[in-house]
Parts: C-alpha cells; sequence; structure tokens
C-alpha cells in the first residue's frame, strides 16, 4: 500500500533527523587523522587569500607533487569566508549538511530506478546510514564523504541521461559532476570502471534489440537471465581467486595483504582472507548487505534491464579491486544500496509472515542496521587510545596550537617530534609545520626551488597505489627534514636547516622524549634529544611541550 503524502514527509523528515542525530559528535572537537591535513590547508587559503599549494593545474586534481586534490580546502574556507564561523565550526557544519545532502541525492537516484516510496527511501537510508560514509561525515572533513555524494549524484544524472527526452544539458552536467569528483578525491581514477560499465551497458541493450531477445518465450528468457546471472557471479569469483592467489594481471601485487589480519580472523589460508574481506564490507556498507544478494537474484522480475545491467557491471569491475580494501569500500556504497534496497522490499513483498507485518518488520530491520553503525562508529574509536593514532584533537594540543599562534609569525615554521600533533597544530594555529612531505610548506608559500624540478613518472612506476603524474628529482624538502631530526641541533648543518625553512620554535611529544616518529616509525633522535641546547621551553601541559629557538 502506498503511504499517503504527508506519512512520506514525515518518513522522509524522520531520515533526516537520524542522518543529524547519529552524526552528532561524541567530542567537543574535530574528528578524524586526514581531516587536520585539510584543515591546514583550509587555513592557509584565509590566511594568504590564496591557494598556493595549486603549483600546477594538476594540483587541482592532486596529481601533482605537494599538491591535494582542491574541493574540499577551498569548500570548507568559502563556508568559513561567508558564514563566519571559524574553519573546526565550518567542518562540522559541512559534514552535518553532507549527512542531509546524501538521504536527497539517494532518494533522487531511486526515484530514477523505481516509482515505489519504500524502495527510495531504503535507497536513500542505506546511502546515509551506511557505516563508512557516517564515519567519514562526523566532524571531518575528510573528502571521502564528498566523494560519495558527488558518486551518488553522477550515477543520477547518467541515468537521467539514459531516458532524457532532450539529452543537451547532460552534455554539460555529466562532464560537471565528473571534474566535481576529480577535484574532490582520487578516487576520481577509479570512475573509468563505472564509466566503461555504463558504455558496456548501452552494448548489451542494442544487442539486446538487434536479436529481438525480448521476444523469446518467457521461460527461455529467464533462463537466459539466469544463465547471464551465473556467469557474471562466476566472473566476480574469478577475479577474487586471481587476486588472492597473485594470478594474471595480479602477479606482481600483494592486494589480498590487507586482509591476513582481521577484526575477527587471522591468517593467511584462502578462507580467512575471504572472511575478513566479507567481515570488512559488511561492516564498512551496511549490515543489511546480505539483502543485496536477494535483490541481485531477483533482479528479472522486477527491474528496467539498463538499470540492472548498469550496477551488476559496475559490481564487476569493481571487483577487480577488491582485494585493496582501501577506497573501495566507499565505491560500493551506493551500488550495494540499490539491491539491499531491492531485496529488503522484495522480502516484505513475498514473505508471507514478514507481510503481514511489514510496517513492524521494516522499522526492526532499520533499528537494527542504525544500531548496527553507531555500534561500528564507537567501535572504530575505540580503536584509537593515544594522542599519537586517537582520531579526536584534545584540549592539550589546541592549547599548545594557541601558543604557535601568538608566538609564531605567519613566514615562521615550527616542528615537531610527532606528525600527528603537529598537523593538528598547523592546523588550529593556521602556521606552517616544517614536515617531510611539504605539503604544508608549499600551502603556506614556503617550498625549495629544488623541489619543483620534477619529471613524469615512468611506466615501471605505475601500480594501483600510484596518486602522482609526477615526481621529485630531488626531494630537497624531505632529505633537508631527515637530516634535521638526525643531526646534532648545534651542527651548522641543522643551523643552516632552520635558518632556510625560518624555523623558530620546536613542539616535543612528552610521550616521545628524545624521540621522532616517521612513516609511523619511531626512531631516537640526535636533534630531539639535545632540544635544550639551543632552546628554551616557553610552554608544557601533559602531552607536549613548546619550545623557542635563540641559536
Amino acid at each position: 500500500m502506498r503511504p499517503s503524502r504527508r506519512v512520506r514527509y514525515l518518513l522522509i523528515l524522520g531520515l533526516i533527523l537520524l542522518n543529524l542525530l547519529i552524526r552528532l559528535p561524541q567530542h567537543f572537537h574535530e574528528f578524524g587523522i586526514d581531516s587536520f591535513f585539510i584543515h591546514s590547508l583550509s587555513g592557509s587559503i584565509e590566511n594568504n587569500a590564496d591557494a598556493n599549494f595549486l603549483l600546477d593545474p594538476l594540483a587541482a586534481f592532486g596529481l601533482f607533487p605537494f599538491s591535494y586534490p582542491s574541493a574540499n580546502p577551498v569548500m570548507i574556507s568559502s563556508i568559513s569566508s561567508l558564514t563566519g564561523l571559524g574553519l573546526e565550526s565550518s567542518i562540522l557544519l559541512f559534514s552535518m549538511v553532507l549527512g542531509v545532502i546524501s538521504v536527497a541525492a539517494g532518494y533522487l537516484l531511486g526515484s530514477e530506478i523505481k516509482d515505489d516510496f519504500r524502495f527510495k527511501y531504503l535507497v536513500a537510508f542505506f546511502i546515509s546510514t551506511s557505516p563508512l560514509f557516517v564515519r567519514s561525515t562526523i566532524w571531518q572533513a575528510s573528502s571521502r564523504n564528498l566523494f560519495v555524494v558527488g558518486l551518488t549524484i553522477l550515477f543520477w544524472v547518467i541515468l537521467k541521461y539514459r531516458h532524457a527526452y532532450d539529452k543537451r544539458p547532460y552534455y554539460a552536467l555529466i562532464p560537471l559532476v565528473i571534474f566535481l569528483l576529480s577535484v574532490t578525491h582520487r578516487m576520481f581514477m577509479l570512475l573509468p570502471l563505472i564509466m566503461v560499465a555504463y558504455a558496456l551497458t548501452q552494448g548489451i541493450l542494442w544487442l539486446y534489440r538487434r536479436m529481438d531477445l525480448q521476444f523469446l518465450p518467457e521461460k527461455q528468457l529467464n533462463l537466459l537471465k539466469i544463465g547471464a546471472l551465473a556467469v557474471w557471479g562466476l566472473a566476480i569469483m574469478g577475479l577474487l581467486y586471481a587476486q588472492v592467489e597473485k594470478m594474471w594481471i595480479y602477479s606482481d601485487y600483494n592486494f589480498s595483504e590487507a586482509f591476513l589480519e582481521g577484526a575477527v580472523f587471522s591468517g593467511d589460508s584462502k578462507h580467512v582472507i575471504f572472511l575478513n574481506m566479507g567481515v570488512h564490507y559488511v561492516s564498512s556498507v551496511s549490515l543489511l548487505s546480505f539483502f543485496a544478494l536477494v535483490g541481485i537474484f531477483y533482479w528479472r522480475k522486477r527491474f528496467r534491464a539498463d538499470y540492472i545491467i548498469l550496477f551488476l557491471l559496475s559490481l564487476l569491475f569493481l571487483s577487480s579491486l577488491l582485494t585493496v580494501g582501501t577506497y573501495m569500500d566507499y565505491m560500493f556504497i551506493v551500488p550495494m544500496a540499490i539491491f539491499s534496497a531491492e531485496g529488503f522490499t522484495l522480502i516484505l513483498d513475498k514473505w508471507p509472515l514478514i507481510r503481514k507485518n511489514a510496517g513492524i518488520a521494516s522499522v526492526l530491520f532499520l533499528l537494527v542496521s542504525t544500531g548496527f553503525t553507531v555500534f561500528m562508529i564507537d567501535h572504530w574509536n575505540d580503536m584509537d587510545t593515544s594522542e599519537g593514532t586517537q582520531r579526536w584533537i584534545n584540549e592539550d594540543t589546541i592549547n599548545g596550537a594557541m601558543v604557535i599562534r601568538r608566538a609564531c609569525r605567519t613566514n615562521e615554521t615550527f616542528v615537531c617530534n610527532d606528525p600527528v600533533i603537529g598537523m593538528r597544530i598547523s592546523a588550529f594555529s593556521q602556521r606552517p609545520v616544517f614536515e617531510r612531505y611539504g605539503h604544508v610548506l608549499s600551502a603556506y608559500g614556503i617550498i625549495e626551488e629544488e623541489d619543483l624540478d620534477i619529471e613524469p613518472i615512468k611506466a615501471s612506476d605505475i601500480s594501483p597505489n600510484l596518486d602522482l603524474l609526477y615526481k621529485v628529482k630531488k626531494p630537497k624538502t624531505s632529505q633537508d627534514y631527515n637530516r634535521l631530526v638526525t643531526n646534532n641541533p648545534k651542527s651548522d648543518l641543522v643551523k643552516g636547516i632552520l635558518q632556510k625553512y625560518e624555523t623558530r620554535f620546536i613542539v616535543v611529544n612528552n610521550n616521545l622524549p628524545n624521540e621522532v616518529q616517521i612513516g609511523g616509525t619511531v626512531s631516537s633522535s640526535k636533534f630531539y634529544s639535545k632540544v635544550d641546547d639551543i632552546a628554551i621551553r616557553i610552554y608544557s601541559n601533559d602531552l607536549l611541550s613548546i619550545y623557542r629557538i635563540i641559536v
């Protein structure tokens, strides 16, 4: 039975309120890891009224050295400027608004596929409350959250184009959406898989009509569709097996290494890898992902062929990198939401016991799904314990940032023995941190000319982890940072480096005295073990100490 308009509006309003509720932060400050880096880039735009990290047109897409996809930093700094809110508050507002937009985008996508309120509502629900998506929209500046919303809109636009009478507006709209996704996150390099799926869908439909297969007897047509579905399933299993066994094009890559250790299982046997992979994707996408299996199997009776083929092929091509894990879970959110919504509505219609109590069953399942999302957020939060890995910033770090902001001029830098704390202080102080990668130095216009001596990557450098099209011939900034932390602070070499980068302050994590953390590895440091020889301490709390360099 179709709900009345008033009931539909109330249900949509309830979903919006639910999305706002589950995104209420559990802490009083910003959350995340990448978020503070993007926060720092946004701060550099506010300070300089310029995006200095855009050293080249490719830098807008994050494909140039010292760059990052520009959409989020520019958008957050713009929100801050337009609203008068601070950057941290702008990030919170942006995250909450993305949750609401995901409801609208999911509902529009569902509307384009089926004129069934339940289906449209469920698509919006599964996308907007996906654990991984919710996690990235809780007071975070992560670019992944904007990418998921953009991907939902891209699917909607290309489906609208398919059946639009006047296709001319879509000739500009589709490239525009792709461009916006391209400047949002490097996951845009996976978009060709979606576009190839769309092109192949058009070819299959043309062949379907050309051979008049729609006029086959129903029994033969169903057998043909079941056969096609079987081939699709076998193809996915073959791709997974090739990745795990490092066969074919996967012979040089160890993709499945990410799933040797999981939350439940560990080991290098094939069944452990597949179990860990299943737990990872279900916990990331949705607890009710198993409904997608029902939706996929029964598609032949309920979906338009062009829609189902597009999403089946999208899943197939995305499965070619399934064992990579990182980022792939975000790409699966939208296609899995479509099939999960279809499987859910089919069970409500076909299972007699549930059909008689459809309202109660729906509420129960959706509450369980929402509860699982909240559980996963708490679980991920509990995995982080110390400030070095903790995903939320604490008051000690903020107090240290305020000291740096007052004491350090905008053309000066500071150095920190903990890259996480250093980036967070840079974000909140809006002062550049001298770190080995050079991204923040670039954003504040402090970069070595030698670091701009670049060359295109070679064919041998291409891999699934590639994120740049050029590389620095001699990474002078990185070399200088390594020399700094490994030498005596009173040496002429260190003094020259400090002068070159106008480094005036040193921040030390009190939990890592005499040590430095580089690339996740903590090692002893001659520089930090003798900080007192060249600097005086001007501030200290339980977490960190700040020194002013005096020589």
